[in-house]
């Protein structure tokens, strides 16, 4: 399995076992954190917790559901370790907290139109492996990865490398270069970035976050649905090509 770290300006190739100086272990014996029923912090009213990060309201049964099977451990200060179904992922805590407000989005926003398994995803916006660990899940293993983040891709390499995963990361802005990759799938969300599809061949099925109304109407006029509404003065939503 090879892993490549591409860096900005300079494309240093770097596999993740060079970069073990800078791993972070797991602990043998850790506590982890479950769902459960609670009280919110503020207001003091019945809610779900998740790793005792955020909270979800007891309408929401299906975290449930979604969570079950699914463990989050802190690290330390900065780390959390998220585990399901014998794949490990170390994403930073402020990702972490990402996650847990999305995954339960995933099924609807990345649901791709035919199997993952032997299939290779190009993931736009990958942090530092949110999106990689759920098509993971759904059996995908191969994957070209575009972070601008050193920290996240630094991370998403060891993740990788940890769950036998094939990953190439570019630590690197989205560029036109980057859909030079031979990839069945795209998913893309890079805050703005995804006006490069634009300019492109768009046969192959994409998802992706849509930042403005301009951009919206754009994507429309190539022929994506929203499959989330947008709202706001700078309305943000999930299209699709299929």
């Amino acid at each position: 399995m090879e892993l490549e770290l591409k860096r900005r300006f300079e494309p240093i190739i770097m596999t993740a076992e060079e970069n073990s100086e800078n791993a972070i272990s797991i602990p043998k014996v850790r506590n982890k954190v479950a769902i459960k029923f609670g009280l919110s912090r503020k207001r003091h009213l019945p809610v779900i917790w998740v790793a005792g990060i955020t909270n979800f309201n007891l309408c929401r049964l299906d975290v449930f559901l979604k969570y079950r099977g699914l463990s989050l451990t802190k690290i330390d200060d900065k780390h959390v370790l998220i585990e399901k179904s014998g794949i490990q992922f170390i994403l930073l805590k402020e990702y972490a907290c990402i996650f847990i407000h999305e995954f339960t989005k995933y099924n609807r926003d990345y649901k791709f139109p035919s199997s993952l398994k032997n299939k290779t995803i190009l993931d736009i916006g990958a942090g530092c492996g949110e999106t990689i660990l759920y098509f993971a899940l759904k059996g995908c293993r191969n994957f070209v990865a575009v972070e601008p983040n050193t920290r996240c891709a630094n991370l998403l390499v060891k993740n990788a490398e940890r769950n036998g995963l094939n990953v190439k990361v570019y630590n690197d802005i989205f560029r036109k270069s980057h859909l030079e990759e031979n990839c069945d799938f795209i998913k893309c969300d890079c805050e703005g970035g995804e006006s490069l599809l634009l300019e492109e061949d768009l046969s192959r099925p994409i998802a992706l976050e849509v930042h403005g109304l301009d951009l919206i109407k754009k994507f429309r006029q190539k022929h994506f649905k929203n499959v989330t509404n947008s709202t706001g003065n700078y309305p943000t939503c999930i299209m699709r090509n299929f």
